[in-house]
């Protein structure tokens, strides 16, 4: 399973029970040439979060080498070239950051008059 998390990393979970490696391969790693290796986190899970740039990707797990594996909790899965599931992803573009303005009123610049007085300019 997939999540977008409020940092903007995307979390990747898979439960593979009898597994000893889970590797994250896709569009967004050059596939086999950047594989990322998933941490166990017992129980038979594997994750890991990571930054991926915005935009249409496709991934799949390789689990222990030899077994192709689609996420099917994903944005969607596709029949690939190669006849296997592979899983789709879409990472939006962060939001952009709220600019807040605040205003306060500013006092027009006195201006001494004769005699010692000062005096405000017109409004």
């Amino acid at each position: 399973m997939i999540s977008l998390m409020p940092d903007g990393r995307v979390e990747f979970r898979v439960l593979a029970r009898d597994a000893d490696r889970v590797q994250l391969l896709g569009s967004f790693t050059g596939w086999e040439r950047g594989a990322i290796e998933l941490e166990s986190e017992g129980g038979g899970w594997f994750g890991a979060r990571i930054a991926i740039d915005p935009g249409d990707h496709e991934f799949q797990y390789l689990i222990d080498g030899t077994g192709w594996q689609a996420d099917f909790g994903a944005f969607g899965v596709r029949f690939n070239e190669y006849g296997l599931w592979v899983s789709q992803l879409h990472v939006p573009e962060p939001a952009p950051s709220r600019l807040v303005v605040e205003t306060r009123p500013v006092r027009p610049k006195a201006t001494p008059a004769p005699g010692g007085r000062t005096r405000l300019p017109a409004a």
